[in-house]
């Protein structure tokens, strides 16, 4: 049985990330810290029989925890994994993993000097169906080359639930960086690795209290194989949407097309959930939905094993650092288009 902890919650995605360790049967939550007593009265409502540790520093001296697990603050996740693999223990983060690039190099150098894993919660491709099997399609040859890659992150922003720290820039690292980490992240899956970063642009339209807030932003890429990208993200979902966003991925090859409709098909039914499914169009035939329904996800089980085995298959370190790293290249030399 894997033993972990869980350090940092300010982000929601660190329920479902423990919560699908839990649910392998091959994994015990044995602790947590979190400083704000907010998110320790959340942890007892998921987890009552998960203890609050004294401090951080305990749970990462603790040399029977196995894997540290975080979503704390983005620009203090950098810091909490370099501690945590040069404590002997591998990180699995939520996304985004850092916020600088100074931050990055810092995680890249503490992962080669430890040998230790640095997994990051790519929810959009590891834990999509569609994305899954899009894959399995591509990699089969199903559309040929890949020739264009579309990715689209829209999102509600509930504001109102929102915390403080997400409107400062210091803090919170941007959109692109936020968002776009799952686009781009895909990309590189496809696009044969690191990919260059062409244009960016971000701009504030609807939020001019918080003016240092970007609320739209967008990028092109181009792989390491001649396909582009281009991919937008924004903040800009209705309060109304049966979803958090419409998010999508186009994907065209030379022999065929896929689009993936990840969370909703508002052509098809307004109201309900309709993801899990993807279009396909080829030379061969006209385009035809395929449930992705019986699509296993099996994200949590492959990280226990490599955990385990002391081995880097489900997230591989260097597509990882890539798909970071020209995020972070997007985000950081982004235009803005309205200061």
């Amino acid at each position: 049985m894997m033993r972990f902890a869980v350090i940092g919650l300010n982000h929601g995605h660190i329920f479902a990330m423990a919560d699908g360790l839990v649910k392998t049967g091959k994994a015990e939550c044995v602790a947590y810290f979190a400083k704000e007593p907010e998110l320790q009265a959340q942890m007892r409502k998921v987890f009552p029989n998960v203890p609050l540790a004294r401090s951080e520093k305990e749970i990462i001296e603790d040399p029977s925890i196995q894997l540290i697990c975080s979503a704390a603050i983005n620009n203090e996740r950098s810091a909490l994994a370099c501690a945590t693999m040069r404590h002997g223990k591998d990180f699995f983060v939520d996304k985004p993993a850092m916020t600088t690039l100074a931050q990055l190099d810092d995680i890249e150098r503490a992962q080669k000097e430890t040998g230790r894993s640095w997994f990051v919660w790519y929810g959009e491709r590891l834990m999509d169906p569609s994305s899954r099997r899009a894959i399995e399609m591509i990699e089969a040859g199903a559309i040929g080359r890949i020739v264009n890659f579309i990715g689209l992150g829209p999102h509600k922003l509930m504001r109102p639930i929102r915390p403080a720290w997400m409107f400062v820039p210091e803090l919170y690292g941007g959109l692109i960086n936020d968002i776009a980490i799952h686009q781009i992240e895909m990309f590189t899956h496809l696009g044969g690795g690191r990919p260059t970063v062409t244009s960016s642009r971000v701009g504030n339209f609807g939020h001019p209290d918080v003016p240092t807030f970007g609320d739209f932003g967008d990028a092109t890429l181009v792989g390491p194989n001649g396909a582009t990208a281009y991919v937008r993200v924004d903040w800009f979902t209705p309060e109304s949407m049966p979803t958090f966003g419409d998010i999508r991925n186009i994907i065209i090859g030379t022999k065929g097309m896929i689009e993936l409709r990840k969370t909703v098909d508002l052509a098809v039914d307004n109201d309900r959930f309709t993801g899990n499914q993807l279009i396909l169009a080829t030379t061969e035939k006209p385009p035809h939905r395929i449930s992705c329904e019986d699509v296993k996800v099996t994200l949590y089980d492959d990280l226990i094993r490599d955990v385990e085995n002391k081995t880097n298959l489900c997230i591989p370190h260097e597509k990882s650092f890539a798909a970071c790293r020209a995020t972070l290249e997007a985000q950081t030399n982004a235009v803005w288009l309205n200061k």
